[in-house]
């Protein structure tokens, strides 16, 4: 997986309705892979890094 990412192979961008309408709980990642997210009960929130 580690390869895909580093490739840019990643396309493609689903808005946060539609993946709201799949389910409620779920996990992925954001447009420009802009931190992770996670989908808790039908709330979405966004996990950025942090500079230690």
């Amino acid at each position: 997986m580690t390869v895909v990412f580093a490739q840019g192979y990643l396309g493609g961008t689903v808005t946060v309705r539609d993946v709201r309408s799949l389910g409620d709980t779920g996990i992925g990642t954001f447009e420009g892979v802009n931190g992770e997210m996670i989908v808790l009960d039908g709330t979405v929130y966004q996990a950025l890094a942090m500079a230690g």
